[in-house]
């Protein structure tokens, strides 16, 4: 099978705990915990359970709220597709240069490995 990825992958158990879950809004009050499954140097992917209606699809922006820095990065949703029931596996990456920046200084994170 051919490789689609483009950078590689950040093994899940080398990431700073703060990034294995994140909280994502989709909308005005409308969050839901998201659980990583691999990450890279732009984007990360996650699994979602229990979303209902609210449904992701590719190019929504989404904001990641990472714990228990209340950070906020911005980010893109490239791919989105339905697993189980009512379960999603996506992925995101981040546009903007600050939010990408912020990433970046959350993976290097030490203290919370």
């Amino acid at each position: 099978m051919l490789e689609k990825r483009r950078e590689v992958r950040i093994p899940v158990e080398n990431l700073p705990e703060c990034l294995k879950n994140v909280v994502i809004t989709t909308g005005f009050f409308q969050e839901h915990t998201a659980v990583t499954v691999d990450a890279s140097n732009s984007g990360m992917g996650f699994f979602i359970e229990g979303m209902g209606d609210n449904v992701l699809y590719n190019g929504q922006n989404l904001t990641l709220k990472v714990l228990p820095f209340n950070y906020k990065l911005k980010s893109r949703v490239t791919y989105a597709k339905e697993v189980g029931d009512d379960k999603i596996r996506f992925g995101v990456c981040f546009n903007k240069e600050k939010d990408l920046d912020k990433y970046h200084e959350l993976l290097e994170l030490e203290i919370y490995k």
